[in-house]
């Protein structure tokens, strides 16, 4: 997922993500689920949303590129 949503969304109207479908009506209602998520699976640590975003689970290659 690129961005980590783990907070709450304000989008102004001259803010280009008005315009990006990742923000528009389903597609924000569906990421905002995984935001509940997120801050569920953070609570349940004794994390906050954000410390829990930022944990590399996924090691990066060696030797090779993305």
């Amino acid at each position: 997922m690129r961005g980590r949503p783990v907070g709450a969304v304000a989008v102004e109207a001259t803010d280009f993500r008005g315009r990006n479908t990742r923000f528009q009506a389903e597609a924000l209602k569906a990421n905002l689920r995984v935001v509940d998520v997120v801050k569920a699976v953070a609570a349940d640590l004794g994390l906050t949303p954000a410390d829990l975003a930022d944990l590399d689970g996924v090691p990066a290659p060696v030797g090779g590129r993305y």
